[in-house]
């Protein structure tokens, strides 16, 4: 290699290390380099693959669906779509789309004939027996073990796209500098923030889905077919009005012992409305039994501490959840954006209520009914406890 190559490389190196984007010649590369892959992983989220149920080798359904389609999507739908939020690549923001029911909550999970284990409850529209709830917490936690694998093959395969696009950006600045075509670089070591950011979120997505897969699937596989051999501790509860949005996901909240030791206790939670009734379960592993139960005895203790608390598990936890299109639209574009604006903030979990709110009409017959019904000593009583957290302004 001439001193004039060696020279040359050395100066382009010592550049990209200060300035990294010196690899993106013009906007069009920048924009490829950012979201080129974007549109891969969303198809590999529709791509068919293995069926998660245990041992089983067969090739899942193009839509197998966390949320029950019939009986509970559909029945929030208006015109045979819901909205839910996704993050804007282009613009670095959540956003309200309007999706078909068809695709909401779609993803590759199971085979033809394990699709069936659903079948039961969803025929009938109402989950009724502790093997429904096993069942369709199993679904829930399925989901996510895909959405980890998926989203880790995908990080792999960026990595290896990017390591590929700054070998090539390189290579061609090398040439330009040092005047000669037939300059050839086989790799770069050196990482730059792109890579270390790729990087550290796939470690960290490696790490998670292990734990993910061991806490939370393996228990949730025990009970598949026998409820009672389920490793999760649940507390679910079915409340007598329409709770108009669909969830499913992960969330977490923080329990003090007696010891003072906090603990991070990573929960999944599901609100299925099944009309005229609405279902709504949190589980844990077993080990965290009595943390759960803690949580529960306060955030169902009441119909009106129940919706706050799915308000929470909307904007502190998973972003997995569809409206109705009419109850989006009963929110004024202002508060429409707040809200979309606190799911990026990560600063809370769903131990603490969210401090706006969603649900503003539903709220407003709740506590319309609720006050009819106490006497004046009672009413005060009320007012103390609920003035925190019962914000039903329509402002947001």
């Amino acid at each position: 290699m001439s001193p004039g190559v060696v020279a040359a490389a050395d100066q382009v190196l010592a550049e990209y290390l200060d300035d990294p984007d010196i690899i993106l010649f013009d906007q069009s590369a920048a924009r490829k380099a950012q979201f080129g892959g974007v549109a891969s992983l969303a198809n590999a989220r529709r791509t068919p693959r293995t069926c998660m149920y245990p041992s089983c080798a067969a090739t899942t359904i193009r839509h197998s669906h966390t949320i029950p389609r019939s009986s509970s999507i559909a029945a929030i739908a208006n015109r045979g779509h819901v909205v839910t939020p996704a993050f804007s690549h282009p613009d670095g923001k959540m956003v309200a789309r309007l999706v078909g029911t068809q695709c909401a909550s779609a993803f590759p999970g199971f085979c033809e004939t394990h699709e069936g284990l659903f079948f039961s409850y969803e025929r009938t529209g109402r989950i009724m027996s502790e093997l429904d709830i096993s069942r369709q917490l199993f679904r829930s936690i399925c989901r996510e073990v895909v959405r980890f694998e998926i989203e880790g093959t995908w990080l792999e395969q960026t990595l290896r796209d990017f390591d590929e696009f700054r070998r090539v950006a390189i290579e061609r600045l090398i040439r330009q500098r040092a005047g000669d075509e037939s300059v050839s670089v086989s790799s770069v070591d050196a990482k730059g923030p792109r890579a270390d950011l790729f990087q550290s979120r796939l470690d960290e997505l490696r790490e998670e889905l292990a734990w993910f897969r061991r806490e939370f699937y393996s228990a949730a596989a025990a009970g598949v077919d026998d409820a009672e051999q389920s490793g999760l501790a649940v507390s679910a509860i079915e409340i007598d009005r329409v709770v108009p949005v669909c969830l499913s996901g992960r969330a977490n909240f923080h329990f003090r012992t007696a010891d003072t030791v906090v603990h991070n206790v990573r929960v999944v939670v599901t609100v299925i409305p099944t009309p005229p009734n609405t279902f709504v379960a949190i589980a844990a592993p077993k080990a965290y039994g009595h943390m759960l139960d803690a949580y529960a005895a306060i955030r169902f203790s009441n119909p009106l501490m129940i919706i706050a608390a799915i308000e929470s598990w909307m904007l502190h936890g998973t972003d997995h959840w569809f409206l109705g299109p009419d109850t989006w639209s009963s929110i004024t574009p202002t508060a429409q954006q707040a809200l979309l604006d606190d799911i990026l903030d990560d600063t809370h979990n769903i131990g603490a209520l969210y401090n706006k709110t969603v649900f503003n009409a539903l709220k407003r017959d709740i506590l319309a009914k609720i006050r009819s019904s106490l006497g004046p000593a009672e009413l005060v009583q009320l007012e103390q406890t609920i003035a925190p957290w019962t914000d039903t302004t329509d402002t947001g």
